[in-house]
């Protein structure tokens, strides 16, 4: 499977992990994973560093799921959904996932589970989690947060055409 470029496990419904050596298909450009029930992402994910799109993306709370895997992953385009935001316990972490670079997205999906009572942590993260102003629908769900973040009222957001 080293060459690998496309695995597309959309709408397989029962799937809760992915294998663990995920990290080691370097060659890997397309991962399919919405309609799956993942509970975090495998470990060391940013390693596919070539990996242009990405359906989903779980937080995890160990060390090589968490949100800042997604620093190195630069050429993702298209259509991302960061869920299990809850996770993110150090909004630094966030800032780290580097949003604000990944200038191909156009749609961004932001997902807390809603179950959190720490709105000032949820608040902290969502500041963090910027994104690049090319992006054009922005979804953000069950955020328990009493104030959305400064950075949504820029004018630098004109391509948003659908919060």
């Amino acid at each position: 499977l080293w060459n690998l470029q496309t695995l597309d496990l959309s709408g397989c419904s029962s799937l809760t992990q992915l294998p663990v050596d995920m990290g080691k298909l370097i060659n890997l450009r397309y991962l399919g994973i919405s309609g799956t029930k993942l509970i975090e992402m495998p470990m060391h994910i940013s390693r596919i560093r070539g990996l242009q799109h990405l359906s989903a993306f779980v937080v995890g709370k160990e060390s090589g799921t968490q949100i800042n895997e997604l620093r190195e992953l630069c050429h993702l385009h298209g259509t991302l959904s960061i869920k299990g935001l809850q996770n993110v316990t150090n909004s630094a972490d966030a800032l780290k996932a580097n949003l604000k670079d990944k200038k191909q997205l156009a749609n961004l999906e932001l997902r807390w589970s809603g179950e959190t009572s720490d709105t000032q942590n949820e608040r902290d993260v969502l500041d963090k989690l910027q994104p690049h102003a090319r992006v054009k629908n922005l979804t953000i769900k069950n955020y328990g947060g009493m104030r959305f973040p400064d950075w949504l009222g820029q004018p630098l957001f004109l391509n948003l055409v659908f919060l």
